[in-house]
């Protein structure tokens, strides 16, 4: 896909101390049904194509339909299932995905409400 291409390129010209420090920082890029997110621990620089975590938006879109609960706990909870639904696909070889299930689903909160944000 051109256009994940790009922020890939994107994201390692930018992912340098430069303009990062640390080569960290986020990236993602979404389409009508799907969002690209990059996941926690992989840098800008080293970022590719299959790094990407992608979630379905349609699931993620869903939250907007579901009241939210007033405890924290109960609010992030429900984000991480509704997480968990929508991941399409989580990079295999990720050094931390054996570990990460919770994790990265409270770590695309950000992202996500970022990116609803911007729909």
């Amino acid at each position: 896909m051109q256009d994940l291409q790009t922020i890939v390129e994107l994201s390692h010209e930018f992912g340098t101390p430069e303009y990062v420090k640390g080569g960290g920082g986020n990236t993602s890029y979404k389409d009508e049904s799907t969002l690209w997110v990059k996941p926690s621990g992989t840098t800008l620089a080293g970022l590719q194509e299959d790094t990407f975590v992608t979630l379905n938006r349609a699931k993620v879109n869903g939250l907007y339909d579901v009241e939210t609960p007033e405890e924290s706990h109960a609010r992030e909870e429900l984000v991480k299932n509704f997480m968990g639904e929508a991941v399409l696909t989580m990079p295999v070889a990720h050094p931390w995905k054996r570990h990460c299930t919770t994790f990265l689903k409270l770590s695309l909160w950000f992202t996500l409400m970022h990116s609803l944000s911007m729909a």
